[in-house]
């Protein structure tokens, strides 16, 4: 008794001690540099890894894309609940430096190989086979890479962040965290894409993987600051099924996120990355099909960077003004409206969507054109100072463009709301699961994210056509429908999670209390 009594007044000097820390703002600078560095080496990465490897492989483009993208989707969507479980059953330092080592030499691998592939300065000739293994392991690299990414994040966003800020404190650098990720989104492909394009593809492929290097360095410092600063982040509770391993471990890490109250607001996060009209590739290559210039491109996905931005800004006065749940269904009232937009922009003048255009089968739809027979299109505008479209490359001008620019707007604008939404259900994960949980619950859901982004690619394979890319678009536009309705219907008809007292938080989605 008098050993729980003394144990108690530890925990209880040791909180107050770590709270009368957090009035010191240098934990959170050093958090927000960590982020920094991280989030930069995610989205330069993230940005040129295709890019370099289309100009390595030039012939290879669309099975190149289709192949890397799914490759990544699919050893992510296997490994992230595997890699939570791992995470929870190991100490907080060893698991994030772990995956901080695998991730950045990983990704400093594959970017050499990229780069080796430009130059090729070897004596060898560049035969098939040589060619397929490179691209074997440029993709296997960035496989793991990605894995120990989704890992590293769960370690410090999902486990150390909601260990160390509490209320006020929490949503606050959750705020900033996401500017920072808006700020890199833009950042990240602008540097990569000058050294690519100003200097040299094999430029571009070095300073990435120097860039990875140095940040393992600068990283690992401020983590083993962080961590040393809070005595707390060493005292981890073991798993009570440390005993569990390979397929019972996955099978259980979803069943715990199944249980747990951040099920649907998980579901319905995870279900948006099969969205076959966001800001990826896809929605690159169906804009460029249509001659949309890529400075036109560029200029949409500053758009979308400053909208995804403003929500940050918002999104701190909202929680503390609503609370999450009422915040992240008006972050999804908010996106849904734009995907809905982007559906009508299908029906609209300009539209090359298969039912639009009233036509039997994709075979009758328009097809690509090359320059030659563009310079007498009646459609094609005279203008040579028009930036928005570009004919130097195969394509298909439109009667109008009034339906791609609905719908890349419509893209853009619905960051606002996506971007509220992530953070809100973000924030969920870090305050409604248990600590001993946070690990595979997080991979389990990161899992099913990878699983809809299969899905996401899935349906070009289906749909291959410029006409048939609406299919696509309505049935992601369907499926999102499925899941905000579900978590809204949750929301509206549950208490608000957050407003229980600390030791009497639910433990399961049936555990949360109806209003009165």
């Amino acid at each position: 008794m008098l050993t729980s009594e003394k144990s108690c007044e530890k925990e209880t000097l040791k909180s107050s001690s770590e709270s009368n820390q957090l009035k010191n703002d240098a934990p959170k600078k050093w958090f927000l540099t960590l982020s920094l560095f991280s989030k930069m080496g995610d989205r330069m990465w993230t940005f040129a890894a295709y890019l370099l490897l289309a100009k390595a492989f030039p012939d290879q483009r669309l099975v190149l894309g289709g192949f890397f993208g799914l490759s990544i989707a699919i050893s992510t969507a296997i490994c992230s609940s595997w890699t939570g479980g791992w995470i929870d059953r190991s100490k907080r330092i060893t698991a994030a430096t772990t995956c901080l080592v695998i991730q950045n030499i990983s990704v400093a691998v594959a970017a050499t190989a990229e780069t080796l592939c430009i130059l090729w300065p070897f004596d060898i000739e560049r035969s098939p086979i040589i060619e397929y293994l490179a691209i074997a392991i440029v993709t296997l690299f960035s496989c793991i890479a990605m894995v120990a990414s989704i890992g590293h994040q769960i370690c410090i966003d999902r486990d150390w962040v909601p260990e160390i800020f509490k209320g006020d404190a929490l949503t606050s650098v959750n705020a900033w965290v996401r500017r920072i990720d808006q700020f890199a989104m833009l950042a990240g492909p602008v540097v990569a894409s000058l050294v690519i394009d100003y200097a040299n593809p094999w430029v571009g492929g070095v300073a990435i993987a120097v860039w990875n290097i140095l940040s393992v360095f600068v990283e690992y410092y401020f983590m083993k600051k962080i961590y040393n600063f809070f005595p707390s982040l060493s005292v981890k509770e073991n798993p009570k099924d440390v005993d569990k391993s390979g397929m019972a471990d996955w099978i259980l890490a979803y069943s715990q996120w199944y249980n747990s109250p951040v099920f649907l607001p998980g579901l319905a996060l995870a279900i948006l990355f099969s969205n076959i009209f966001q800001l990826s590739y896809l929605a690159q290559a169906y804009s460029t099909s249509h001659c949309v210039s890529t400075t036109f491109i560029a200029v949409i996905w500053i758009i979308a960077g400053i909208c995804g931005f403003s929500s940050t800004i918002w999104y701190e006065s909202w929680v503390k003004s609503y609370g999450l749940t009422k915040v992240a269904i008006l972050g999804a009232i908010l996106h849904f409206s734009f995907v809905i937009i982007t559906v009508v922009g299908l029906f609209v003048p300009g539209s090359m969507y298969i039912f639009y255009l009233n036509v039997s089968s994709s075979k009758e739809c328009p097809q690509q054109m090359n320059e030659t027979a563009l310079e007498d299109y009646e459609f094609k505008p005279t203008d040579d100072d028009n930036w928005i479209m570009d004919y130097s490359t195969p394509c298909t001008p439109p009667e109008s463009i009034l339906s791609i620019l609905i719908m890349l707007f419509a893209c853009a604008l619905s960051r606002v709301g996506l971007w509220t939404f992530d953070l809100a259900v973000n924030q969920m994960f870090q305050e409604w699961v248990d600590k001993d949980k946070r690990g595979k619950v997080s991979g389990a859901q990161n899992g099913m994210q990878y699983i809809f982004d299969c899905v996401h690619y899935g349906l070009v394979f289906v749909w291959s056509e410029q006409c048939e890319y609406g299919n696509g678009v309505i049935i992601t536009a369907f499926l999102m429908l499925l899941g905000y309705g579900s978590f809204i219907q949750q929301g509206l008809t549950k208490q608000e999670h957050e407003a229980l007292p600390t030791n009497e938080k639910p433990t399961s989605r049936e555990d949360i209390v109806l209003e009165a």
